[in-house]
């Protein structure tokens, strides 16, 4: 019987520690055409919101914070180099996108030529709640 007990409380534990949280993305733009390296990196700037940025992974970056109330333009850059003071180089660009149309956007990848610099804006992301924005490159 103590066995048994204990048994189950290790898969209560085990399964209590295994759960995932998932929330849908309220606003989603899909990159057609892009290729990249897991290890390059992605910068995503929001107007009136700010910058971030990922490494590409699995090509799948999100976006949390966006405020509700403003209207969303958003640019995605793949960067060569990124220096600490917010400059970079892109080797290719997506956008701007506004999402004034829809919350589901989708826009061909353009590879960078000549003298690219990164985007950049400034602003604040909601520490919590916001809508969440995905990107993903296809």
């Amino acid at each position: 019987m103590v066995a048994r007990r204990r048994l189950v409380v290790i898969l209560v534990l085990l399964l209590g520690c295994t759960t995932e949280e998932w929330r849908n993305a309220d606003l989603q733009l899909d990159i057609t055409g892009a290729s990249w390296d897991t290890e390059e990196v992605a910068r995503l700037c929001v107007v009136g919101v700010g910058i971030l940025e990922e490494a590409m992974a699995a090509g799948r970056i999100g976006y949390t914070g966006v405020p509700d109330d403003i209207e969303i333009t958003l640019t995605v850059d793949l960067l060569e180099e990124s220096d600490t003071d917010g400059s970079g180089v892109r080797s290719g660009r997506a956008g701007p996108i506004s999402f004034a149309d829809g919350d589901w956007q989708t826009t061909p990848w353009e590879v960078c030529e000549g003298d690219c610099p990164a985007c950049t804006t400034a602003g604040e992301r909601e520490e919590s709640g916001g809508r969440l924005l995905a990107v993903r490159f296809q």
